[in-house]
Parts: C-alpha cells; structure tokens; sequence
C-alpha cells in the first residue's frame, strides 16, 4: 500500500541558515585557520582572541568552556577538544540556533584536527599549512547528516534511517544494497510526482506498508530523500519527535551543501 502527503514542503529561504565565518584556534589564542563568507562577521580575528579569554575564564570560573554565545543577529557556537587544545567558532545566523550550530562545528573541529593532528602538535605552528582546510569544509558539513541519522537509528522502532542525494549517494555508509534502493526509489518518487501533477502539487511524504512488521517511510528534503524503516511493532509516539527534529535539521544542511558555492568568499 502507498500514501501520499500533500503537504506542503517546507522552503528554506537564504537566510534562513547561513554561516558567517568560522575560526581554528589553539587555546594559546593563535588563529591557526579562518574562512569568511557572505554577511561576515568583522574583524573575526579580533573576535577570536575575545573567545579565546572567555573560553580560558569560563573554564577557571565555572570548571567548563563556554559553548554558545547569541548576540542580535549573530549566534556563535565554540566547541573545544581539550586533547588537541584546538577551539573551533562559527559565527552564524542567530535563527539557526545552537543545535544546528554545535552540529556543524563539531564536524568542522573533527575533520580539521584528523587532517593536521601533527601540524597542531609540533612546537612551531606554520599558519600556511593549514590553509587548504577551505577545500574540505564542504565535505564537513556534508558529513554532519551522519551524527543526525545515527540519532534517528537509535530511537526504539526505527530499523534504518538513510539520507540518499541527488548524486545518488547514501549517507551513511552502509552495507545496504544501494543499487536496489535507488533503482525502486527514483521511479516511485516519479510516478508519486505524475499523480500530483494533476493537483498541481508534488510528492513530499510517502509511507509504503511492506511485510507485516515493517514500514517504510520518505521524505524528500530539497533535492535529497530522507528513508526510514520503522517496525509496526511500536508506536509511532515513540520516534516521531526524533525524525521531525532530524528533518528540520537536515534541511538545513542539505540546503547549505547546496549553497555553499554561493557564500563562500
């Protein structure tokens, strides 16, 4: 059996999630790595040496680093890796909020410290190594849909949960047959699309009921689909909020991978 949901499909606008810039820092208060984009911060480098003292004092004050910062229109999430002493601070819209802003950040800090962890180890910091980080921000933030399907997976009822691009890639990387899951996906989607055509409306939300223990769940999140096999067995109560918090935030990630081009200076 097949559904369709003829609600309308969310539209993220521009502003609606943007970065600004974001820093590399040792907790020295060097600048080991900054890149800018569109309605950026100014004088980042400045703010960085004010983050570095207030991540210093809210460790002796407090016995923990400061982790979010909201100002008007500006929010900046901090996240620390202490082994490292390597601090990453991305400045970005407020309307983000610190969820969405501690997710990409984390994924910024990871990837640049497993890309330099013996350049930020050696005694004397060369700035020019840590250059071509640029190159692997968009492959960092593209990453951070994992730790959002992950989360979904963990949820009691849910057996899978994949993020399938236009590019035909599968997030995460597993052992699932993609060939079989895009080979029945796309028609679907295409012939879910033809009936509501009519309507002059398009497909957002299908659920197929499969064996007797087992449905199938899409959405189609600007120009990916989010998959999710749940059992029967429980009630959807017991995943729903977790799946509509994943599909917020995935539609902001997808739409800044897809948009990256455009901001980045």
């Amino acid at each position: 059996a097949l559904a369709l949901a003829l609600a309308p499909a969310l539209v993220l606008h521009p502003y609606a999630t943007m970065i600004r810039n974001v820093l590399m820092m040792a907790t020295s208060g060097l600048v080991l790595f900054s890149q800018e984009f569109v309605n950026a911060v100014a004088q980042p480098r400045l703010m960085g040496s004010l983050l570095t003292t207030m991540v210093e004092f809210s460790g002796m004050a407090a016995g923990m680093p400061i982790s979010y910062i909201e100002l008007g229109n500006v929010s900046v999430t901090i996240v620390l890796h202490e082994a490292a002493k390597v601090f990453c601070a991305l400045f970005h819209d407020r309307d983000d909020g610190p969820t969405f802003g501690r997710l990409i950040c984390t994924e910024m800090l990871y990837r640049f410290i497993d890309r330099f962890s013996s350049e930020i180890g050696s005694p004397g910091h060369n700035l020019k190594d840590f250059h071509d980080f640029h190159r692997e921000i968009a492959d960092a933030i593209r990453n951070a849909v994992n730790p959002v399907l992950a989360k979904v997976q963990a949820q009691r009822g849910v057996i899978l949960a994949l993020l399938i691009t236009e590019d035909a890639e599968v997030h995460p990387q597993t052992d699932v047959d993609k060939i079989g899951v895009l080979a029945n996906l796309q028609p679907l989607l295409s012939s879910a699309t033809d009936i509501l055509a009519h309507q002059d409306d398009a497909a957002v939300h299908l659920a197929l009921e499969g064996s007797s223990h087992s449905r199938i769940l899409l959405w189609r999140i600007d120009r990916a689909v989010l998959v999710v096999s749940v059992s029967k067995q429980v009630s959807s109560s017991k995943y729903r909020a977790a799946i509509e918090e994943a599909r917020d935030m995935l539609e902001k990630v997808v739409y800044l991978v897809s948009n990256l081009h455009l901001v980045t200076r």
